[in-house]
């Protein structure tokens, strides 16, 4: 608790973390970010420093507050959840190994990066904007997966908030946020196996065409639907005339 009070306390002057603790949707952010920092048996909470962990905090913390201050947070919320959904899966396709979450995800990706660093500009750019470059393998290896620890708590943050604020469903069949991250997972995964001239994951018929589908939660979310689910499993069926690889399928149980 004290790293928390000391970082709030810098961050808001007198205010109190008991005050940001209370909030119902910006305490229920504070506390996943808080446990999730405090677990130093792995991830971020292992390999960061107590500084380092102060500043994300602040920076993961003041942007779900941010959003919601808006006219319309809950819809704010959901497009910066998608937002950083599409940034994480840039970087958890590399780091996926089998078996993953879903069958059109692979877990191979991991031996290309250093072919992707070359191929892909969002890549190439990640690299090249570091101190120091990387070379080798190793290198590259560890600072995707750091990224993605940082994206992913952005992510699982703005999670906690959305749902706090009523956009999603308490039945698991039902609440849109796992099957629109494997969606665009699948998707990102197929965007490098066509820049390194692989064959997709997607089985069957209209490979490529399901594959740009996967990409349209961002469209269908940016519509403002509640049932926001529904809505993108009923557009994958008037399109392909079949079930979505998600119809009926519960957060344990994507394959």
């Amino acid at each position: 608790m004290g790293l928390i009070a000391n970082l709030v306390q810098g961050w808001r002057g007198k205010r109190a973390v008991e005050v940001i603790a209370r909030h119902p949707v910006l305490g229920t952010a504070l506390s996943y970010v808080r446990d999730t920092l405090n677990d130093t048996t792995q991830g971020i909470g292992k390999h960061w420093s107590d500084k380092g962990k102060q500043k994300l905090l602040a920076q993961v913390v003041g942007d779900v507050e941010k959003c919601l201050n808006q006219p319309n947070p809950v819809q704010v919320v959901r497009m910066r959840t998608i937002e950083f959904m599409l940034l994480a899966a840039q970087f958890d396709v590399l780091i996926m190994q089998t078996p993953t979450k879903h069958k059109w995800l692979s877990g191979e990706l991991k031996q290309y990066i250093p072919e992707l660093a070359k191929s892909d500009a969002t890549l190439r750019e990640f690299f090249g904007e570091q101190e120091e470059p990387p070379t080798d393998f190793n290198s590259m290896w560890d600072l995707v997966l750091m990224r993605y620890w940082v994206l992913n708590l952005h992510m699982s943050a703005f999670n906690q908030a959305r749902f706090a604020l009523d956009d999603g469903s308490k039945d698991p069949t039902k609440d849109w946020f796992r099957p629109c991250y494997y969606s665009l997972c699948i998707w990102q995964e197929n965007t490098y196996r066509t820049e390194l001239g692989m064959p997709l994951s997607i089985d069957g018929a209209q490979a490529d065409l399901k594959s740009t589908m996967l990409s349209t939660w961002i469209q269908r979310a940016d519509e403002g639907h509640k049932l926001l689910r529904h809505e993108w499993e009923n557009s994958w069926e008037d399109t392909f005339k079949e079930p979505s690889p998600f119809a009926g399928v519960t957060f344990a149980d994507v394959k």
